[in-house]
């Protein structure tokens, strides 16, 4: 009986823990940006443009799910700093270094409608809500505003963190309570139903902000490209499928390209040597006695010259092929050749260009 009674209190304790707000959080990249275009960016330009003319660095974005709760009030507990200051190249004097301010701020989207937050309240902030009772989807994106307008910064110049952290933060909620009445507060939760514990607000998981933050986004670093070569369909052939102008397929040699940037084209270099560092390709017995035929060999139709490098472009990621053949045998070298199997080892190197 006392296990069916625990069975059961430990159902009942969990079900609320399931039925509360969920949330998500997703950190921005650290770049400055005047705040008009993120009007236009997040917000579609729509609504009230609540920091018009003022720059902006958007930390992050916080996403809530009220899973049909109701949410009156909402609490920010987090040990932000009151102030921040950035120091760097100004419109005021391009040649001197000189330190802007900033204040933390939040933007509560809901329902269509928008509400911002000063976040300069201590330790725990109310977060303002364009609705006295929410139910659904809560976004909450928080940013450093400027004191002075966005024309003071100078477009791609870096300023310098100079005074204010950030540190890390919780979202608590009730359906009822007066903001200041923090015991009937309770945390959101994640998708697993655990109450979220203290994070930053930073995807480096650090307090502190980048300490050279730059005006204007910056461009993301370009995927390496990588070259991989395979050579499939290996065969054998019938002398006679070679002879003269006739051509035997071998091979395959299919190259895969990865990282590639739409709208350039990338190259290789593809070498074929020899066994023993010949100059020509030859066919060998494989058997006393030894006699050799030689023949040429044909890379995507194109004649190959030992060790010479046969260029390969490809402009697409994916893979792409080209035929190996051999081709040129002369009739007169196989009329006195001793019956057997004749054999060649080629090497096939591959070396990328830069792109074109």
């Amino acid at each position: 009986m006392r296990t069916i009674l625990y069975y059961v209190a430990l159902v009942l304790a969990c079900l609320p823990l399931w039925g509360s707000p969920t949330a998500t959080y997703t950190p921005h990249p650290q770049y400055f940006q005047p705040f008009d275009e993120l009007y236009l960016s997040r917000y579609n330009g729509v609504g009230p443009n609540h920091y018009q003319g003022k720059m902006a660095l958007h930390i992050g974005t916080y996403r809530i799910d009220t899973n049909d709760q109701v949410i009156k009030r909402l609490s920010l507990d987090s040990n932000l700093s009151a102030q921040y200051t950035f120091a760097g190249h100004t419109t005021w004097n391009p040649d001197q270094v000189e330190e802007v301010g900033f204040f933390a701020a939040a933007i509560l989207s809901y329902a269509g409608g928008r509400s911002t937050s000063a976040l300069n309240q201590g330790l725990r902030n109310p977060i303002n809500s364009p609705s006295s009772a929410m139910n659904g989807i809560i976004e909450i994106d928080f940013f450093l505003i400027s004191h002075n307008p966005h024309t003071v910064f100078i477009k791609d110049a870096t300023y310098a963190n100079t005074d204010g952290v950030l540190g890390t933060f919780t979202v608590n909620w009730t359906d009822s309570a007066p903001f200041w009445d923090s015991s009937n507060f309770a945390p959101m939760v994640n998708k697993d139903g655990n109450a979220i514990p203290p994070s930053s607000y930073l995807d480096s998981g650090l307090d502190t902000i980048d300490p050279s933050i730059p005006y204007g986004e910056p461009e993301a670093p370009e995927t390496p490209v990588r070259y991989e070569l395979a050579i499939d369909e290996r065969q054998s052939f019938t002398i006679e499928e070679a002879l003269e102008h006739k051509k035997a397929l071998v091979a395959r040699a299919t190259l895969y390209l990865s990282g590639a940037v739409p709208g350039r084209t990338y190259g290789v270099n593809v070498t074929f040597s020899t066994s023993m560092h010949r100059t020509n390709f030859l066919l060998q017995r494989d058997q006393p006695p030894h006699y050799t035929i030689p023949y040429t060999l044909l890379f995507d139709g194109q004649r190959v010259t030992v060790d010479a490098p046969i260029e390969w472009l490809a402009s697409t990621n994916g893979a792409s092929w080209r035929s190996i053949e051999v081709t040129g045998i002369n009739p007169d070298h196989v009329d006195m050749a001793p019956a057997g199997r004749y054999l060649d080892t080629i090497y096939v190197s591959l070396v990328p260009i830069d792109s074109i």
